[in-house]
């Protein structure tokens, strides 16, 4: 055995000797073989990913006109009809709501709106409410004692006459839409709280440490809570709560999405969304990064790390798994088709049967493409269905528009400062929130 030992001893010290000998000798050994990256050669980490080419016929639904945009995704189970608006649009006003996007401070709520107003969320925790022609009708500040803060986020959602409000500062807050007076506020003790979900006299709310909560409408007070397992990564503005016939359907920090009863917070199910791209820093955040999506029977939940899962809404059966990742709402057209905006910046027509791609088009990366210089992501919100066509509003400043049948572009529009927010459509009017924040109105 002894000696044994020795030998191998022996033996690697000599493989090191003549390692130490070649190098020093001036040569070095070239190995055989093929030589493999040892990064992904696609998208963040290099090359642009491949496009894909296709072309299928889709059943568009009649376009109707909004009255209200209630929610994120437009309603209660985030399923966006086809809104009306007009083929052409152009800037018709934009006004400041507060502060926008900088160093320390972002903006992540939608603008949501009914009754004939616009309510906007600004970077620090300034609410306000605007009319259709930009008038600022009043304003609220949210934050403590009205101190200037670091914290930034939140969510809006509107509800007959309640607006029902999410902050970074931990709080959900009622306030009366004609007013903007406090109607109610309750701590829900974790900051980076996700946009509400209304229904049934019943808001839902994540907190940024992983616990759902059901509370009332008519006093704020709690109705149960929900525990996820916490996560160490997360994004600011993550998914928000989905709501169907009878279940609530919770996205998490850590991947996990969770179907409970709606009134009374029993479990009916639990998914996980998992698998991630190799080789990329933003494939560690496993975070839900799309609000669920209750369509036909199915759940629909991406993640920011090369996933989108098609679930059974009943049972929480998977249907399929699809290898993208999604940045953006995730669109269901008809019975068929999906639409979202990729982790990899690409604006994609999945099928809804197998999550297969039919077309992608790639969305810009960078705001400077040179290549030392890639410092700042272009940021792209949507998309939406209006007016027959696909709109994706990006930080870069531009409107884009898409043909739903094979992803042909079509004319853009101009957003002076950039896109902050996902663009809404109400009496066939489109709005989106700056990164100066401002709120730009266009029809």
């Amino acid at each position: 055995m002894t000696n044994r030992v020795y030998k191998t001893a022996l033996a690697l010290v000599l493989g090191f000797g003549v390692a130490a000998c070649s190098s020093l000798s001036g040569k070095d050994d070239i190995l055989t073989g093929d030589r493999e990256p040892i990064r992904p050669s696609e998208g963040f980490a290099g090359v642009i990913p491949a496009e894909v080419s296709g072309s299928a016929e889709i059943r568009i639904p009649r376009a109707r006109a909004f009255s209200s945009w209630s929610h994120r995704g437009s309603d209660i189970d985030h399923v966006q009809d086809h809104a009306e608006l007009a083929e052409t649009v152009s800037l018709a006003w934009s006004t400041p709501i507060g502060l926008g996007n900088d160093r320390k401070h972002r903006i992540t709520a939608e603008p949501v709106a009914d009754r004939g107003r616009i309510f906007t969320l600004d970077s620090s925790g300034t609410v306000s409410a605007l009319n259709p022609e930009g008038a600022v009708l009043w304003q609220a500040d949210l934050s403590p004692n009205n101190d200037a803060s670091e914290a930034s986020g939140g969510g809006l959602a509107v509800d007959g006459d309640t607006l029902y409000v999410t902050s970074a500062f931990g709080s959900l807050v009622a306030l009366d839409v004609e007013t903007g007076s406090t109607r109610w506020s309750q701590d829900l003790d974790a900051s980076g709280v996700t946009a509400p979900t209304v229904a049934g006299g019943i808001v839902y709310v994540v907190g940024g440490d992983s616990r759902a909560w059901a509370i009332n409408t008519g006093t704020g007070r709690i109705n149960w809570t929900v525990s996820g397992v916490p996560s160490d990564q997360s994004l600011l503005g993550g998914g928000s709560p989905a709501v169907g016939r009878s279940l609530a359907i919770f996205p998490f920090a850590n991947g996990d999405v969770k179907a409970v009863f709606r009134r009374g917070g029993f479990s009916r199910w639990d998914a996980s969304v998992s698998g991630k791209r190799e080789g990329f820093a933003v494939s560690q955040i496993s975070e839900i990064a799309t609000d669920p999506v209750i369509d036909s029977g199915r759940v629909y939940v991406g993640n920011h790390s090369g996933r989108i899962t098609a679930i059974n809404s009943t049972t929480g059966a998977r249907i399929w798994t699809a290898q993208q990742g999604a940045a953006g709402a995730i669109l269901p057209v008809g019975r068929n088709d999906l639409f979202t905006i990729s982790d990899q910046n690409q604006l994609l027509r999945l099928s809804a049967k197998d999550g297969s791609v039919i077309w992608s088009k790639q969305l810009p990366m960078f705001l400077n493409e040179a290549e030392k210089k890639r410092a700042d992501i272009v940021v792209h919100y949507g998309p939406i269905l209006a007016g027959g066509r696909l709109i994706v509003a990006s930080s870069d400043g531009e409107l884009r528009q898409f043909s739903l049948v094979d992803g042909s572009q079509l004319p853009s529009i101009s957003v002076s400062g950039g896109a902050a927010s996902n663009p809404i459509v109400v009496d066939e009017v489109l709005y989106v929130l700056t990164a100066k924040g401002e709120l730009a109105a266009f029809r």
